[in-house]
């Protein structure tokens, strides 16, 4: 994806307040495949938008630069159901490093976890996102090569099992590098 986009147009201006609030789901977090937003779940394939109203679902996409490598939608009862596979351990030092090391408000040319600044052309990140329809629920994460190769290092040997086995089953063709990384963060 080598559009010219904003790292910065996740969020809108509040009258009322003069912060920052979530706003429509930014062209970055778009879809490369579907060239738009994310309309199915690219585990189950059912749709995220219905007549009975809109699903809860985390949108991750791994940068090299500005070129998108990786790229999933992943509903809240898919999220749940690899989240229950993986370890009690892993899940407690993914909680921790997040708990430890989350820095909220920062931008997406930072991020979210070391503050190391990040070029959009040439750094690589991997960006997620908590959706429901058309609209973030929570401000997108940034975080460097650097902080998910250390998440990675916290992870057993079952859980990146899970991951492998996951990202095999689901996503053929993912570089190994990506293949142990944590896939949800629900």
């Amino acid at each position: 994806m080598d559009d010219d986009w904003e790292w910065e147009e996740w969020y809108v201006e509040s009258e009322d307040s003069g912060g920052p609030v979530l706003g429509p789901i930014p062209a970055h977090l778009y879809s490369v495949y579907e060239d738009g937003p994310f309309t199915l779940c690219s585990i189950c394939s059912e749709p995220l938008s219905t007549d009975e109203g809109d699903k809860l679902y985390e949108v991750k996409k791994v940068y090299r630069g500005r070129r998108v490598i990786f790229e999933c939608a992943i509903c809240h009862r898919c999220g749940h159901k690899l989240l229950a596979e993986y370890s009690k351990e892993s899940l407690n030092a993914i909680r921790g490093f997040f708990e430890e090391h989350f820095k909220p408000g920062l931008s997406l040319l930072e991020c979210h976890f070391c503050e190391a600044e990040r070029d959009p052309d040439t750094a690589d990140a991997s960006v997620m996102a908590v959706c429901v329809g058309d609209r973030l629920v929570q401000q997108p994460v940034c975080m460097c090569d650097g902080c998910n190769e250390r998440v990675n290092g916290c992870l057993s040997k079952k859980t990146q099992d899970v991951n492998g086995d996951f990202i095999r089953d689901y996503f053929p063709g993912i570089p190994a590098e990506w293949q142990d990384s944590p896939m949800v963060s629900f």
